[in-house]
């Protein structure tokens, strides 16, 4: 199954490179279409129904904002990637609320879309299989007059509780255990997204939940709850509430039952992150002890989420790798925080200690972070027969794939993926020279799978096929398999 794309940015040469530098039939995608306007791109959307959009967030006339809330309201069930030349925290903000599945920083690498497009692949799949994306759920409540499922049932089994009272949203893993007390109180249950599962109650209904949790114990698992809402318009948001009451566990509550609350300002925490920027540039170990105590005392002691996990994460790595992080800041994903760390003090610990590397370095004139750019380096080339993707070396090394593949190229001339094919290629040659080993078990060696594959991309690197290439650098050796046509 091909998942259809649509591509929108009001520069022609952007939509063009897109169209033709990303491999859309190999991840299993085909653009359908492209737009150069919000408004372009919102008739396209009406008239085709696109599984993803890629959409520049700065337009002019309507944003690439407005297009995912116009095509919210109106219930088209399309995810959304924004395209930035820069990224703001406001911004992310807004993007979480209208469900997009993704950043990407200009100019797009290749590497690091083609890596997003595979995540979001992955969603779909499992939406396949009855587990809607949040962004399906949110479409689905956002218009009262879109007549959608969840709304019906809502207004013909539910007007009486409607008008009794407000709601709740509870929001909790699918790996919790059955709860049969929320199942009592529950107006209605859906899945949403490939984890979660959302649950509306009465305030009532709330009420004897509370109860019956207290007197039975709950499972370990957190559930999220939103604020009170009044009408079932409200319910979209406040599902998203409940989903980030539910991930507070990551900013280390013990809480089993989380109610959404507003956040803190977050000027305590731009201070903190403030000191830490200026104890890297003055590479004091001191300056950057003082800063994370006082980060952590931060995360401690105020209300903050997910979001602002991502945040801090985001702004100290830029901050090592020399970036503006007010032009430069694509998300971390809440889900690869908590399978790197688990929750937000081993992230700052682990931070931490980056950064104490970083300012002992014995070269006080080498750009920051350039360092871990040679540990990459180094990394591919003792590796290079393992299964190596940008995913891994962005978790291993703690880099954003956008910063990572330009400081890569920047360091050897060539993309992650060319600079692993040359490692390959170099070995082989080697064995092709001194060994009689077959073809096929070379390229196995090098780390391919498929021996043509392998074949096309020694031709492309050397300008001979294998068994040509060992036919006049080899000595006489028995005669070889026949290379692929």
């Amino acid at each position: 199954m091909m998942y259809r794309v649509l591509i929108v940015d009001d520069e022609a040469w952007v939509v063009e490179s897109l169209t033709r530098t990303i491999p859309w039939t190999d991840e299993g995608f085909e653009v359908v279409a492209t737009a150069e306007s919000g408004d372009a791109a919102l008739a396209a959307i009406k008239r085709l129904s696109p599984d993803l959009a890629l959409v520049d967030i700065r337009m002019p006339g309507m944003s690439g904002l407005d297009l995912v809330r116009e095509s919210r309201t109106r219930g088209h069930r399309c995810e959304f990637i924004m395209v930035s030349g820069y990224a703001e925290f406001a911004y992310a903000q807004r993007a979480l609320q209208y469900g997009v599945t993704a950043y990407c920083l200009k100019p797009v690498e290749a590497d690091e879309l083609v890596t997003i497009l595979r995540r979001v692949k992955r969603s779909f799949r499992r939406s396949a299989f009855g587990a809607p994306a949040v962004s399906e759920v949110v479409a689905s409540t956002a218009d009262l007059e879109d007549g959608s499922p969840l709304l019906q049932l809502f207004h013909s089994q539910h007007a009486e509780a409607l008008s009794n009272g407000p709601l709740r949203v509870l929001v909790h893993d699918h790996r919790r255990e059955p709860d049969r007390a929320l199942e009592k109180v529950a107006l209605i249950s859906t899945s949403i997204g490939g984890a979660y599962r959302a649950t509306v109650v009465t305030q009532e209904g709330y009420a004897s939940y509370l109860d019956e949790s207290d007197r039975q114990g709950t499972d370990s698992l957190p559930v999220g709850v939103s604020a009170p809402v009044e009408d079932v318009a409200a319910l979209h948001g406040a599902i998203l509430e409940a989903i980030l009451a539910a991930k507070h566990a990551f900013m280390g509550s013990s809480d089993t039952l989380v109610e959404f609350e507003r956040t803190s300002d977050p000027s305590a925490l731009r201070a903190a992150l403030h000191r830490i920027e200026a104890a890297i540039g003055s590479r004091s170990p001191a300056g950057l002890d003082h800063g994370f105590d006082e980060l952590r005392k931060v995360v401690a002691t105020n209300k903050y989420d997910a979001l602002h996990a991502g945040f801090i994460y985001n702004s100290v790595i830029y901050f090592l790798e020399g970036i503006d992080v007010e032009r430069h800041e694509p998300l971390a994903e809440y889900e690869d925080l908590v399978d790197l760390y688990g929750d937000v003090q081993r992230m700052l610990t682990h931070l931490h200690g980056l950064c104490r590397e970083t300012v002992a370095a014995e070269d006080p004139d080498r750009p920051a972070g350039s360092e871990r750019i040679d540990e990459v380096v180094r990394y591919v080339e003792a590796n290079f027969a393992d299964r190596i993707t940008l995913d891994e070396l962005t978790r291993r090394f703690a880099m954003s794939a956008s910063h990572l593949s330009r400081s890569f190229k920047r360091r050897t001339g060539q993309t992650i993926t060319e600079y692993l094919a040359a490692c390959r290629v170099e070995y082989a040659r080697q064995l092709l020279e001194t060994t009689q080993i077959a073809i096929g078990q070379i390229a196995e060696e090098v780390g391919y799978d498929s021996y043509f594959y392998f074949a096309r991309v020694f031709k492309r690197v050397t300008g001979e096929t294998p068994s040509t290439y060992r036919s006049h650098n080899a000595p006489a050796f028995p005669p070889e398999e026949a290379d692929p046509d």
